[in-house]
C-alpha cells in the first residue's frame, strides 16, 4: 500500500499534468486561430499587390499559416493569363466559378472559404492592366489539429516538466506538513502497556494535527488511569485474599499436628494451590501495569535458588544442575518467576528426574530444563503457553496447577525480548529451552 505522501504527490502531479496538457493544447488552438487571421490579412495584401499590374513577382508570396499557395490572373473572359503554384484543373474550375464570378459581380475584394478543395481565396479586380481583369491568391489553411501536432514537442515536454515539479514540490510540502504526525507515530510506537506515562508531542499550532495530538494524549491519560486502577484493584484483592488463606492454613497446620487425618493435608495443599494462583494472577496484572525496573542479575544464582526451593517442595524428585555463571540485565521478579515456573513445571509433571543446564551465549543465556515425564506432543506445544491451558483433563487440581505458569513464562520472556521453545528430551520427556538476552531491552 502506498503511503499518504505518495498518494498526495501522485494526485498533485496528475492534476498538474492534466492542466499543463490543457494549457498547451489551448495555446496551440490560439496559435492556430491567430495564424488563420494572419493568413487572411496576408492573402488580401498579396491579392492587391498582384492586382496592381497583373504581373507575378519574382518570388511567390510567403504566407504564414498556409500551404499550397497559388496565384492566378484572369482576363475579362475568365481565362487564366498567368498562374503560379499548384493550380490543378480542379482548383482552376473552383476559382473561376466561386471567386472570379463573385468578384466581378460585386466589384470589391472578396475573401471566400472554399470547401472542396479546402482553400481560402481572395479576389481583387485589376485596375491598371488592360489584359488583367481579376487577381486571385489562394492558400490551404492549416487546421487546428495540424497546429497541435506541430506543437507535439511542447505537448510532451511542458506537461512532463510540470508534473515532475508538482510531484517534487507536493512531496516536499506534504513531508513537511506530516512531520508532526511522524513524531506522534514514533512516540506511539515506543509507548507500551507497561509504560503509559509517555505522551505524544503536539506541534502547538492549533490546527487539526495539534488537536489530533491532544486527543491522543487524552486517550493515553484515560488508558493509564484505567490500567493503574486495575493494578490497584488486583493488588488490593490479592492482599485481602492472602490474609485469610494464611490464617486458615496456619490453623489447619496446627490441627494437622494433632490429627492423622489426610483430609487436613489435602486442605493445606489446596490452600497452597490457591496461594500460587493468587501469585500468578498478581504477576499477570503487574505485567499490564508499569514496567518493572531492570538491573544486572546473576542468572546462575537465581537458577540455583529456585532449584533449592523445588528440591524442598518436591523431595521425591531428583534435580541435577549444570550451571555456568552468566549475568543478564532484566527485572529480578520477572526472572525469578520465569525460572521458578519452568523448574516447577518439570518437577511437577516429570517422572522423578529433572536436569537443569545454564549456558551463556554471545547475545543470550540459554536455560534448558529437561524431565523424564510423558512429554508434550508437537501439536500441543503451543497450547501449553495459553492461559488456563491444561492438556490432561484427568489431572487433579493438586498436581495439575491452574494452567497459568507456562503462560506467565511465555509472556514475561517476550517482554524481555527472549524466546521459549519445547522439544523432546533425551530423558524421555519434555525439554524446555528459554533464551534470555544478556542485555534485555523493553519490547
Amino acid at each position: 500500500m502506498r503511503s499518504l505522501r505518495a498518494r498526495l504527490s501522485t494526485f498533485t502531479a496528475t492534476g498538474a499534468l492534466v492542466l499543463a496538457v490543457v494549457a498547451v493544447v489551448g495555446v496551440s488552438i490560439a496559435r492556430s486561430e491567430e495564424a488563420s487571421s494572419r493568413l487572411d490579412d496576408e492573402l488580401v495584401v498579396a491579392a492587391f499587390r498582384l492586382s496592381d499590374d497583373g504581373e507575378l513577382d519574382a518570388a511567390a508570396p510567403s504566407l504564414d499559416g498556409g500551404t499550397d499557395v497559388v496565384e492566378v490572373v484572369f482576363d475579362d473572359q475568365a481565362r487564366i493569363v498567368r498562374r503560379r503554384g499548384p493550380v490543378t484543373p480542379e482548383i482552376e474550375q473552383v476559382l473561376r466559378e466561386e471567386v472570379w464570378e463573385v468578384t466581378v459581380e460585386q466589384d470589391v475584394a472578396n475573401t471566400i472559404e472554399l470547401e472542396d478543395p479546402a482553400l481560402v481565396a481572395v479576389g481583387v479586380r485589376c485596375v491598371d492592366a488592360d489584359d488583367c481583369d481579376t487577381a486571385v491568391v489562394a492558400a490551404r489553411r492549416s487546421s487546428t489539429s495540424d497546429q497541435v501536432l506541430a506543437d507535439w514537442p511542447w505537448l510532451v515536454a511542458v506537461p512532463s516538466i510540470a508534473a515532475a515539479i508538482a510531484w517534487l514540490a507536493s512531496r516536499w510540502l506534504v513531508t513537511r506538513a506530516l512531520r508532526p504526525v511522524d513524531r506522534m507515530r514514533a512516540e506511539l510506537d515506543e509507548i507500551t502497556a507497561t509504560d503509559l506515562r509517555r505522551r505524544v508531542p503536539t506541534p502547538g499550532t492549533g490546527d487539526e494535527l495539534d488537536r489530533l495530538g491532544t486527543s491522543m494524549n487524552q486517550t493515553l491519560d484515560r488508558l493509564a488511569g484505567a490500567v493503574e486502577a486495575n493494578e490497584r484493584f488486583v493488588g488490593d484483592a490479592a492482599h485481602e485474599l492472602r490474609s485469610p488463606i494464611t490464617g486458615v492454613r496456619a490453623a489447619l497446620e496446627l490441627e494437622a499436628g494433632r490429627s492423622d487425618s489426610g483430609l487436613l493435608d489435602d486442605s493445606i495443599a489446596e490452600l497452597d494451590r490457591a496461594g500460587r494462583l493468587i501469585d500468578d494472577l498478581l504477576a499477570l496484572a503487574r505485567r499490564q501495569g508499569r514496567e518493572q525496573p531492570r538491573t544486572d542479575i546473576d542468572l546462575d544464582d537465581v537458577v540455583a535458588r529456585q532449584i533449592g526451593i523445588a528440591r524442598t517442595r518436591f523431595p521425591d524428585v531428583s534435580i541435577d544442575a549444570d550451571l555456568v555463571p552468566v549475568r543478564v540485565h532484566a527485572a529480578p521478579d520477572d526472572v525469578d518467576r520465569i525460572v521458578a515456573n519452568v523448574v516447577e513445571n518439570a518437577a511437577r509433571h516429570g517422572g522423578g528426574r529433572v536436569r537443569v543446564r545454564l549456558t551463556p551465549g554471545t547475545t543470550a543465556a540459554e536455560l534448558s530444563v529437561d524431565d523424564d515425564g510423558p512429554g508434550i506432543p508437537p501439536e500441543d506445544r503451543h497450547v501449553v503457553f495459553e492461559r488456563f491451558a491444561r492438556l490432561d483433563a484427568s489431572r487433579s487440581r493438586l498436581t495439575g496447577g491452574a494452567g497459568l505458569g507456562l503462560a506467565i513464562v511465555a509472556e514475561l520472556v517476550e517482554d524481555l525480548g527472549g524466546s521459549v521453545e519445547i522439544a523432546d528430551s533425551d530423558l524421555g520427556g519434555a525439554a524446555f529451552g528459554v533464551l534470555l538476552p544478556l542485555d534485555a531491552q523493553p519490547t
